[in-house]
């Protein structure tokens, strides 16, 4: 099963798709969103243009994917509810918080057990409502 079998579903809440062998992930239409797992999958890079239209995602895990770069394409817009990111048990060498930036209400952000090597010069200016920040291991 992969997002793409799910669009346009109103009635979910909570989707885990958790190790489901994923490689890529598109653009949903799911408005009741609240919790999207995605941990555990076999993504490497990932667009985070496709999860602003989650209008109502809160906690989004991308936890033990082989992530190794995020991006965001220019005026997509921003995301309002997004409060906790977890980017744990990736591959991230370098992080970035300018992709993070249409994030917006984002407070926690997991980077715990990681392979960052280094922070670029922005920082965390992208995302200055975080309040927690885990980068243990």
């Amino acid at each position: 099963m992969t997002p793409a079998n799910l669009t346009s579903n109103v009635y979910l809440v909570h989707l885990t798709l958790s190790k489901c062998s994923i490689v890529r992930v598109i653009e949903m239409d799911l408005p009741n969103l609240r919790h999207l797992d995605l941990s555990a999958n076999d993504i490497e890079d990932i667009n985070l243009n496709v999860f602003v239209n989650l209008v109502s995602l809160k906690l989004l895990s991308l936890a033990g994917n082989p992530l190794r770069s995020m991006w965001m394409a220019p005026s997509k817009g921003y995301q309002r509810s997004l409060r906790l990111l977890d980017l744990s048990f990736t591959q991230l060498k370098v992080f970035s918080s300018k992709p993070l930036s249409p994030f917006l209400t984002l407070q926690t952000l997991n980077l715990s057990h990681s392979s960052i090597e280094a922070i670029d010069e922005e920082g965390f200016d992208y995302v200055p409502g975080l309040v927690k920040l885990d980068m243990r291991g």
